[in-house]
């Protein structure tokens, strides 16, 4: 990829922190325990620096990341997560419903989400990460959210109409996730072509100046750590999800997920 950079003026650099937490058990019974375990509340605030972060370090490093390398492997494997449901659900049904067809499209918009981001995430392209990890986070929302409303899971397969409007789908993630829509809106920042995203290429130098490149990178290391930790986290939550959900509509004849 050519790019152009630039040294100017000085610039205060700003970091991007994304931490997703599963709240919950899952459908075996078996919860999942708080995070951070010093009691500590997750930061909701994109804007903070790493380095003032350290327990993320510490949860970044419990997911078997400890550096890009790490990260990208531990992101790639996590798709499996996501295949697992598909595997056990599809592979156990004899006649295919509608919820079927929700399900299998659940899996696939998860699966291209997951791969797009690590891709994006391994190319040091965070415009790109980043946005996708908000639309996986969307998608993991939405599976929820037809679990849950049984009235209105049609709607997800209503093609010309108005469906279900993307407010509705965050916002009831608030119900399994309790600091899902400040997150959610924090990573609309850098999604968006706003402050954090506009700011991604700037960073201080030395001597009070400033660098700039065209071609998109992750202004810190751990910003990148980050994105991939989303990536793991993200595909096990639609894996629990996408459990919950067959077992919901009945689409597969074992109702919990296998034993590990």
């Amino acid at each position: 990829m050519s790019a152009v950079s630039v040294s100017d003026t000085s610039l205060r650099g700003m970091v991007a922190v994304m931490v997703f937490s599963w709240v919950g058990g899952d459908p075996s019974g078996r919860p999942h325990p708080p995070r951070p375990t010093d009691g500590r509340e997750w930061p909701t605030d994109l804007s903070a620096t790493v380095d003032n972060l350290t327990f993320v370090e510490s949860w970044i490093e419990d997911l078997g990341i400890t550096d890009p390398e790490t990260g990208y492997a531990r992101a790639k494997g996590a798709r499996d997560f996501i295949l697992e449901p598909a595997r056990a659900v599809l592979g156990s049904a004899t006649d295919l419903t509608m919820f079927h067809l929700i399900f299998q499209g659940f899996v696939a918009r998860a699966q291209g989400l997951h791969e797009a981001s690590v891709a994006a995430t391994r190319d040091g392209n965070p415009h790109a990460a980043f946005a996708l990890l908000r639309s996986y986070a969307e998608t993991a929302a939405a599976i929820l959210f037809a679990k849950d409303k049984p009235d209105e899971v049609m709607k997800f397969l209503d093609q010309d109409g108005p469906g279900i409007k993307i407010g509705r789908i965050t916002n009831h993630a608030k119900s399994r996730f309790p600091n899902f829509k400040e997150i959610y809106d924090q990573m609309s920042k850098f999604a968006h072509p706003a402050g954090l995203s506009i700011l991604a290429s700037s960073s201080a130098g030395e001597e009070n100046t400033m660098h700039w490149s065209s071609a998109p990178r992750f202004k810190h290391v751990g910003n990148q750590l980050i994105a991939y930790a989303w990536a793991v986290e993200l595909a096990e939550a639609t894996k629990h999800l996408l459990f919950e959900f067959a077992e919901q509509y009945q689409l597969q004849r074992y109702q919990t997920e296998p034993a590990e």
